[in-house]
């Protein structure tokens, strides 16, 4: 049986994309100089119209604000004209993608994401 890939993937909230590929390529990041050259790298933009707080449920879930639920780090409570947070993660109404790989029998390690709410240690292996 062959041997299944692993695929990291790496999200830095609020860093220059800029900065890291020069202190790369002048040998002052070298494993970020590693993981640009053998690695597919990208930018994600925040939804527009949206608070920055929607972006990450939207990258973890795949789907947009209006199917995650989350448009701003804090919301109207419904019914109410109390706001209230949505750091911990039980307000996204969809699943991260690493909960369908765990129930598929991947191995999923989890390192600080935020706007997620704790991670089960039965299922992953979670720091942060």
């Amino acid at each position: 049986m062959e041997k299944p890939q692993k695929v990291v993937l790496l999200g830095i909230d609020a860093g220059s994309r800029d900065l890291f590929k020069r202190w790369a390529q002048d040998g002052t990041l070298p494993t970020m100089q590693a993981l640009f050259a053998k690695s597919m790298v990208g930018a994600t933009m925040s939804t527009p119209g949206l608070f920055v707080g929607s972006t990450w449920p939207t990258w973890y879930t795949g789907v947009n604000p209006g199917k995650h639920g989350i448009h701003s780090l804090h919301q109207l409570q419904s019914g109410t004209y109390e706001l209230h947070p949505t750091y911990a993660g039980e307000s996204v109404k969809r699943e991260p993608f690493w909960n369908h790989l765990s129930r598929a029998g991947r191995r999923v390690a989890i390192l600080d994401i935020p706007l997620t709410a704790p991670v089960a240690q039965s299922q992953r292996d979670s720091i942060g």
